[in-house]
């Protein structure tokens, strides 16, 4: 194929050619380097006829195929290359849930040593603990609610606090 037959391809096939390439690619810049590339090595295949190689006989067959097999070495090659399956904010999201499921369990086995710890108080002591500080109310209420004396919820809530905070030392 001479240079001027060249040129007279690549005016008749470049623009087609870098519209299907567009198309499958969605990238111009991709599309316009992939074109030059296949036309390049057109050439380079005509150069090798010269030395004995067989000559092709459908030049824009012979484009069509060169871009396609281009185009799909392309992203061969950048799967190859990707390292990071997931955009940066999917990565922070991710993250995020993580740590919070991660806080949320660390929450429920504190929760859960907390009860094991209620648990083994005395039955009086754990229902001013109960009383006062999960339900919220008054030592007066309190006191009413299990009728003893303001002064032995203070009492209880002491033990209760006491007992508490000895163990969680202990566990830690």
């Amino acid at each position: 194929m001479a240079e001027l037959d060249l040129r007279q391809l690549f005016q008749q096939q470049a623009n087609n050619l870098l519209q299907r390439l567009k198309a499958k690619s969605r990238d111009p810049a991709l599309a316009e380097d992939l074109l030059q590339d296949a036309f390049v090595r057109l050439l380079e295949r005509q150069s090798d006829d010269h030395s004995g190689s067989a000559a092709i006989q459908n030049s824009t067959a012979y484009l069509n195929r060169v871009a396609n097999n281009l185009l799909l070495d392309h992203y061969r090659s950048q799967q190859a290359r990707q390292t990071e399956p997931y955009a940066n904010d999917e990565l922070s999201e991710m993250a995020e849930t993580a740590s919070q499921t991660d806080n949320q369990v660390e929450q429920q086995q504190q929760l859960e040593h907390m009860r094991q710890l209620l648990a083994q108080m005395p039955l009086r002591t754990r229902q001013v603990f109960q009383l006062c500080r999960i339900q919220g109310k008054s030592y007066a209420e309190a006191a009413d609610h299990l009728d003893i004396s303001v002064s032995s919820v203070q009492k209880h809530l002491t033990r209760a606090l006491d007992y508490l905070t000895q163990a969680l030392e202990r566990s830690n």
